[in-house]
């Protein structure tokens, strides 16, 4: 049945003052933020606007996230969010709540709105919702809510992974920035074979191609992790002719530019061939003086992070030089040091791959679930 007929739609409205902690007379508030898991509760006092009962799904209505749902909350909704209220005892609300999930894409793109965009009340209400018994939504929800379980349960033991390198490394070594250890510092040029970076591929005829060699930009430079879920490719020919930005197996990769200035990782078997963009810095270092390993580990600690990009958010600089990268002093302990971090770091890393194939797994699950009861978005 089509949602218009089964739910009432009913926007949030934005609070006067919000409260971070619970006192006599306040109701809860919701904003976009509550929508995820573990969120910290905000407070309002009472006033005229929707409020949401855990019989009801909350949806984000505007912004970025619009589409975002969740349910089985109680409180004031904010003026980002919409209350979507099923009017008929035929709706299980935790079902309307996976159904919506299913069609989070289709109802981003059909947001309108140049500046901020926005759900359509129509297009939200001319959904069609399978509807069957009460029972079968119910075990519906359930089966989709244990696959829910089981992805969040991937993605925490994945977090877990992620966070026990940098404590590793404190542990052995302590803060880079104060280096209590006394190790010898030095600039990162000096352990370094070359600091370049890439080039842009613009001689006349130039395309990009569905297979060749891997043409690396700052979107493949993820946080710690290279992210290759979207390639660009370029021929031979011209990886020839780039020369300068060849990679190299073990080569780290710094972004200079853009919303993720400062993020690292190293080039993998994966990565070679390969080239890099002007936006991406390539340091090959110097395998008798610092590991590759052990040098993105210190670059990516909160400490030598602000270092890189300045000391606050308001001096942070809009992009980085190769020479601000060559001037960064590292401490660097000798190399047995380097090898026992880097040996427990194998060990880490290869715990923290089978997390994170587990979570595509789960992923995979979720959505395929969603898909098999709801079909695919319109």
């Amino acid at each position: 049945m089509r949602l218009g007929r089964l739910v009432d739609v009913k926007k949030g409205k934005k609070a006067e003052r919000v409260y971070s902690r619970p006192a006599a007379g306040l109701n809860r508030y919701l904003q976009i933020d509550d929508l995820r898991p573990d969120a910290t509760p905000k407070y309002v006092e009472p006033f005229a606007c929707p409020l949401a009962a855990k019989a009801d799904a909350v949806i984000a209505w505007d912004g970025a996230n619009a589409g975002t749902v969740s349910f089985g909350l109680d409180g004031y909704a904010g003026s980002t969010l919409a209350i979507v209220h099923p009017d008929t005892h035929e709706v299980w609300t935790p079902y309307l709540g996976r159904f919506l999930e299913s069609r989070f894409g289709y109802l981003q793109a059909t947001t309108k709105g140049a500046t901020v965009p926005h759900l359509s009340n129509d297009v939200l209400e001319r959904l069609e919702m399978p509807l069957p018994d009460l029972p079968v939504q119910r075990r519906i929800a359930g089966i989709l809510d244990k696959a829910d379980r089981l992805r969040r349960m991937r993605r925490y033991a994945l977090e877990l992974s992620d966070q026990f390198l940098p404590a590793l490394f404190l542990r052995m070594f302590g803060d880079p920035a104060e280096n209590p250890r006394g190790w010898n510092t030095v600039n990162l040029g000096e352990l370094a074979e070359r600091v370049t970076k890439g080039e842009s591929p613009n001689w006349q005829g130039f395309a990009y191609q569905d297979t060749g060699i891997l043409f690396v930009t700052s979107e493949n430079v993820g946080w710690g992790q290279p992210i290759l879920d979207k390639r660009k490719y370029i021929s031979e020919e011209f990886h020839s002719k780039l020369r300068r930005s060849q990679l190299r197996a073990g080569d780290l990769l710094i972004n200079l530019v853009g919303a993720s200035i400062g993020r690292a990782c190293l080039v993998g078997p994966a990565m070679t061939p390969g080239n890099v963009n002007q936006a991406v810095c390539v340091v090959t270092l110097d395998p008798d003086r610092a590991l590759p390993l052990f040098v993105l580990t210190v670059l990516l600690t909160p400490q030598m992070q602000r270092r890189l990009l300045g000391e606050s958010v308001e001096s942070a600089r809009a992009n980085i030089s190769l020479g601000d990268v060559a001037d960064l002093r590292v401490a660097i302990p000798p190399t047995r040091h380097q090898l026992e971090f880097a040996d427990a770091a194998g060990r880490v890393s290869a715990q923290a791959n089978c997390d994170r194939e587990s979570l595509r797994q789960a992923e995979h699950l979720f959505h395929s679930l969603l898909n098999q009861y709801f079909g695919k978005e319109d």
